[in-house]
């Protein structure tokens, strides 16, 4: 291969990176469109399930080039930008920073979420409650008692695997979000 078809294919990529950055702005957009909506009916930015069944779509689409478990890598980023769309979504986590919770927090809603270490599940509960977290990540052990929490609801359960160590960790938010106030009202 010459030098002069290398230069060709880097333009080449540079064409693609360029289509790829402008629809990733109209996704954008349309979340952006999508978040005030939620926010209007007082309903909660992440839907575990509808992004379940977009992943699900979207691997199957997969090749040898970009496998599965890319397609998930990519667009779990691409999700994690969409719902950060105007303010980064607030996930807290019981410390310390970098434990399993953390991960499992990161794991789930991408590096565009933003993280608040708290002290212990209380905390954790406590940061939702308070309004100073959107969502929380919580460990549970196998003998523990179901999340029973005014005000909480679990989203999610995630089994994490660090080292043939398996642990499960609810994924848990407000159980009613704040609705805006009506115009309508005497």
């Amino acid at each position: 291969m010459k030098k002069n078809e290398i230069v060709t294919l880097r333009r080449e990529l540079d064409r693609t990176d360029g289509r790829i950055l402008s629809l990733l702005k109209d996704r954008m957009r349309v979340a952006a469109r999508v978040k005030r909506a939620k926010r209007q009916l007082g309903v909660g930015i992440y839907d575990p399930r509808r992004e379940q069944i977009l992943l699900r779509r979207l691997t199957r689409k997969g090749s040898r080039e970009l496998p599965p478990a890319r397609i998930r890598a990519i667009f779990g980023e691409i999700l994690s930008a969409s719902r950060s769309v105007g303010g980064a979504i607030r996930i807290a986590y019981p410390r310390p920073e970098l434990s399993d919770s953390h991960w499992v927090g990161v794991s789930t809603f991408g590096s565009s979420a933003s993280f608040l270490a708290c002290t212990g599940k209380t905390g954790v509960y406590r940061a939702l409650t308070g309004g100073k977290a959107d969502y929380g990540v919580v460990p549970l052990r196998p003998d523990a008692s179901p999340l029973r929490r005014k005000g909480i609801k679990t989203l999610k359960r995630v089994t994490w695997n660090d080292r043939g160590q398996r642990t499960s960790f609810l994924i848990i938010g407000r159980d009613h979000p704040a609705r805006p106030a009506s115009r309508d009202r005497k």
